[in-house]
């Protein structure tokens, strides 16, 4: 007669790891989950715009809405000055789009955050800590003062 050896007895310690992977798996499902729905209401939304500026508008609010972002806005460059100005805003901290300076002029520093390298690389740029990532050192503060941690720079082309 076989028999198969019991498994040893789960430790508190391994059980709230596991409790812990499970909660970090659940919130990085619920974030996917809802960029899905952004995307998803995005594609819906275009279909029924007829300008530009009807789509950048309809862009933030269901990038906030669906997506859940806390701050969500479109900017085009104005080349009489050089610099990134928003055409479109949404979300509780649009207030501090006014405080952002955006610039296209290579040789400042402002011109080298994930704005400027998605315009310049035309590709998207992701920076996870908005805070203490030296690209986006011009708008640490910023960042701290409206509890923004994160910033996805997305050309339009």
């Amino acid at each position: 007669m076989s028999s198969t050896p019991a498994s040893a007895p789960v430790t508190p310690d391994e059980l709230q790891r596991a409790l812990q992977q499970e909660r970090e798996t659940r919130q990085r499902l619920e974030r996917l989950l809802q960029l899905y729905a952004f995307l998803t209401r995005a594609n819906e939304a275009l279909f029924s715009v007829a300008t530009p500026a009807e789509a950048f508008d309809t862009l933030c609010q269901v990038a906030v809405d669906a997506g859940r972002f806390r701050l969500a806005w479109v900017g085009r460059v104005d080349p009489a000055v050089g610099e990134v100005r928003p055409v479109a805003v949404a979300g509780t901290e649009a207030a501090c789009v006014g405080q952002l300076r955006v610039t296209t002029d290579p040789a400042l520093l402002t011109s080298h955050g994930p704005v400027g390298l998605a315009l310049r690389d035309q590709r998207t740029v992701l920076v996870n800590d908005l805070a203490t990532d030296p690209s986006t050192a011009p708008w640490h503060g910023i960042a701290i003062e409206h509890g923004l941690r994160a910033v996805v720079a997305c050309p339009v082309l």
